[in-house]
C-alpha cells in the first residue's frame, strides 16, 4: 500500500506533467458544477487540472480549492486568475474554519484514504460544513483493486495505478458511514458519466447505453457511487425525509439570498 509521501508524488506528476489524465472527467465534474447554485460557498476536494473551478467561476460561484500539492494550486492560480482561491492540505485536518461552506465537493476522492482516514475525514467536512449544509461526491462503485493493481519495472514495488486505498463501496457502506459521521443521506446510487454534446445518432445512443449499464452498476463502464449528503444536528438524526426537508428549508434560504443580489 502507498504511503501519503507516495500518494503525493503521483499526483504531483499527473496535476502537471500528464495532465490529459484528466480529460475523461469533463463529464462528471460539469454534473457536480451543476449542482451548485450561485450565492453558495462551495469547498472542491482535489484541484486535479483546475477544469471544475473554472467551470463553478465561470458560473458566478464563490469555491475555494484544498489539495494536498502547493505546485499544483499556484499552477491553478496562474491559469484561473485573481478569482481563484486554495489552500494546502488534507482531509483529515482541513485548513477552514467551522460552518464556513454550504457545499462540499469530493468526488473519486475518499478511495484515496485508508478507513481511518476517511472516518476522521468526514468528522472534518461536517465540521466546516453550515448546518444544512450539503456533501455531494462520487467514488468508484464495487471497485475491485487488484484489477488496476500494477508493478514498477524498476523497483518492482507494486501499486494501484491510481494510487486507491480502498474498494469495493456499494450504497449500504456509504450509506452507513455518512449516516454515523452525523449526515442525512439523500441519494446515493451508482451512474455513469457520459458527453451527450456529441453531435449525430450513434453517439447519442452509444452515450445512452453507457448511461444505462451505469444506472445499473455494470463494471464494464467503470460507473461511480454517487451521493448527496446534508448535515444533522448530530449523528444519528438522519434520514431521507429528514434530509428534504432541511435541503427544501436551505433552497429557500439561497433563493431568498440571490433574489436580494
Amino acid at each position: 500500500m502507498q504511503s501519503q509521501k507516495e500518494q503525493d508524488r503521483l499526483w504531483h506528476h499527473f496535476q502537471l506533467r500528464q495532465t490529459e489524465v484528466f480529460d475523461l472527467s469533463y463529464p462528471r465534474l460539469r454534473f457536480f458544477a451543476g449542482s451548485c447554485r450561485r450565492g453558495e460557498h462551495v469547498l472542491n476536494v482535489g484541484i486535479g487540472n483546475g477544469f471544475l473551478e473554472r467551470q463553478l467561476l465561470l458560473r458566478g460561484i464563490q469555491v475555494r480549492t484544498l489539495d494536498p500539492s502547493r505546485a499544483a494550486l499556484r499552477q491553478a492560480r496562474r491559469s484561473l486568475g485573481t478569482g481563484f482561491q486554495g489552500k494546502q492540505g488534507y482531509l483529515e485536518a482541513i485548513p477552514y474554519s467551522d460552518g464556513e461552506f454550504d457545499r462540499v465537493i469530493c468526488t473519486e476522492v475518499f478511495e484515496h484514504l485508508h478507513p481511518e482516514q476517511f472516518r476522521v475525514s468526514l468528522g472534518e467536512i461536517w465540521r466546516i460544513l453550515k448546518a444544512g449544509g450539503i456533501l455531494i461526491g462520487s467514488v468508484p462503485y464495487r471497485e475491485k483493486l487488484a484489477e488496476s493493481w500494477t508493478v514498477c519495472p524498476r523497483c518492482e514495488h507494486s501499486f494501484h495505478r491510481w494510487g486507491h486505498r480502498q474498494g469495493e463501496f456499494d450504497r449500504a457502506r456509504m450509506t452507513g458511514m455518512l449516516r454515523a459521521a452525523g449526515f442525512g443521506v439523500g441519494r446515493c446510487y451508482p451512474r455513469t458519466f457520459v458527453d451527450y454534446r456529441r453531435t449525430g445518432l450513434r453517439p447519442f445512443f452509444r452515450a445512452l447505453f453507457r448511461r444505462l449499464l451505469g444506472l445499473m452498476g455494470e463494471a464494464i463502464v467503470g460507473p461511480s457511487l454517487v451521493f448527496e449528503a446534508v448535515k444533522m444536528g448530530s449523528a444519528g438524526s438522519s434520514g431521507p425525509q429528514s434530509f428534504r426537508r432541511q435541503r427544501t428549508a436551505r433552497n429557500r434560504g439561497v433563493g431568498a439570498r440571490s433574489e436580494r443580489k
